[in-house]
């Protein structure tokens, strides 16, 4: 824009705001859900978590441990003058500042955990129920 014949002035804004989501637990899981053996209970068959490795279950965790929602907001804008004294000689001035912020929501939720029902049948409680099915 033309303010005078030897002084010009233009601006140019930009902004940006970007959001991720993800699980709270997120670090605790990746430590954790590949070093768990198999022997330990995730998942029980009824739906319920069981209690993972050391009452600490990854996968009741990542799914119903919470969330974190980090918002990043950036505004620039350069503001720029160029002043023409003479034919052939122009001096600039720029000026760009850079605003940003970074916010963020922590979502934490316990989840709770049961130990699995273990059966113990013994071997003559075993034989006993076994012979009595046989009679009918």
């Amino acid at each position: 824009m033309d303010i005078t014949k030897f002084l010009k002035a233009s601006m140019i804004v930009d902004g940006r705001r970007s959001t991720t989501e993800f699980p709270t637990y997120q670090e605790f899981m990746k430590g954790y859900i590949n070093r768990i053996p198999g022997i330990y209970t995730c998942l029980l068959s009824d739906g319920r978590y069981g209690t993972g490795y050391n009452q600490r279950n990854p996968l009741a965790l990542g799914r119903e441990g919470g969330n974190t929602v980090n918002t990043y907001d950036n505004l620039r804008a350069t503001f720029s003058l160029t002043l023409t004294p003479a034919e052939g000689l122009s001096i600039d001035f720029n000026y760009t500042p850079n605003l940003g912020n970074t916010y963020k929501k922590i979502a934490k939720k316990s989840v709770a955990v049961y130990e699995p029902v273990v059966c113990v049948v013994l071997a003559s409680d075993w034989l006993r129920l076994r012979r009595l099915r046989f009679r009918h």
